[in-house]
């Protein structure tokens, strides 16, 4: 079988967790003997061979490449994504490969850039869900500093061909329950005829190897925006009583905000570390705290760092509760009250960060690809038949 695999981005072109999952998929599609092909956005045509495995870099006809987002004016924003509602080109471009490379099925995952026009490829098709795209032009759902309740009126009106197209998918998935019943609710992918939950896969399980005790390490990892609670937690961790340290990794979309947060916040207590590779972070952290503000899809943060024996506090909000156990794995919050509260727990307990590690790593174990990727599989071979 040979699959065709399409996201936005691609290594080294990475952003966030979706990059990091397909890659995964990708890797362990070959290792089963199925045959992964990759398409993704770039400023021009071209082909790659990364891990073995080929890379198509499309140039999609639009005002800008969408790894460049974060860089342009908000008035060019809202012209891309009338475009992007419907790339004739681009769609020309991916049946042309489908039927170059003789293509069995087509595996659609973060579309910005592509369109929902791809599903017009005359092929089985499997999407997975891993942002909000299809319902908002941001794929977030968040904007001015809080959560929208519904669609605004420019959202509702392109995602209308979204909507219409997602009839046509064969099969989807979602990160998570939270985001697949949301898009489920709204009518997409009325045409579907399986409808699955699928995790983030982890790439392996690591042996322990946390600082000594005390002070309590507390630890952020992400993008220095906003809407990823990062001054939240700042403020909640000024607020902390007891022996401990807060390292803050990853580097701002936008510069000057990262500026605002070191000159109000850098402290003896709390570090900005810059970008850094997840292996090099785990072994610096007892807990890892995900502030997050808005309702995010997943949180691969968390899985990520379960691997590594670390257990989390995180925000009770979109797909998040679903891969926390609350006493088990780490601590669930809804307020800056209970942030601190919850920070303060495992400072007065320090035990509790070994026992939770100890079991966040066995719940690691379930994000595994031979745990969530043979799902797509079977998936593959259902719609195949």
């Amino acid at each position: 079988m040979k699959v065709l695999l399409v996201n936005t981005l691609y290594e080294p072109y990475v952003l966030g967790g979706a990059e990091r999952s397909v890659r995964i998929i990708a890797s362990y599609l070959k290792s089963r003997g199925i045959i992964p092909v990759v398409a993704t956005t770039f400023t021009e045509d071209r082909v790659d061979y990364i891990d073995g495995i080929r890379v198509y870099r499309i140039r999609t006809p639009n005002l800008y490449w969408p790894y460049h987002a974060k860089r342009k004016s908000p008035i060019v924003k809202p012209i891309w994504h009338v475009i992007d509602s419907c790339n004739p080109i681009t769609t020309g471009k991916i049946r042309r490969l489908i039927t170059e490379e003789k293509i069995d099925l087509l595996h659609t995952n973060n579309l910005a850039g592509f369109s929902t026009s791809v599903w017009n490829a005359d092929v089985p098709k499997v999407h997975t869900l891993r942002d909000l795209y299809l319902m908002c032009i941001r794929s977030t759902m968040f904007r001015g500093g809080r959560e929208c309740k519904r669609q605004c009126p420019e959202c509702r009106l392109l995602s209308i061909p979204r909507r219409i197209m997602s009839r046509k998918v064969d099969a989807v998935t979602g990160i998570s329950r939270y985001i697949l019943e949301k898009h489920l609710h709204l009518g997409y992918f009325s045409g579907a005829s399986i409808k699955e939950t699928i995790y983030n896969p982890i790439e392996r399980i690591f042996t322990p190897r946390r600082p000594g005790l005390p002070p309590v390490i507390f630890g952020y990892s992400g993008s220095l925006a906003p809407h990823k609670g990062i001054e939240f937690l700042l403020k909640a961790f000024s607020r902390v009583k007891g022996q401990s340290r807060l390292l803050v990794f990853g580097k701002a979309p936008e510069p000057h905000y990262e500026t605002y947060l070191r000159r109000k916040y850098e402290s003896e207590r709390v570090i900005f570390m810059g970008f850094v590779n997840p292996e090099e972070i785990y072994v610096q952290i007892h807990v890892l705290i995900v502030p997050s503000l808005l309702n995010e899809p997943f949180g691969r943060v968390i899985p990520e760092a379960y691997s590594h024996g670390i257990p989390v506090i995180a925000s009770r909000r979109g797909g998040i509760p679903e891969i926390v156990i609350p006493g088990e794995t780490g601590l669930l919050f809804s307020t800056m009250d209970e942030l601190v509260e919850k920070m303060e727990f495992f400072i007065q307990n320090p035990r509790e960060i070994i026992r939770m590690g100890d079991n966040a790593i066995e719940f690691a174990r379930r994000f595994l690809p031979e745990n969530t990727i043979e799902s797509y599989i079977a998936i593959y071979e259902e719609i195949k038949r």
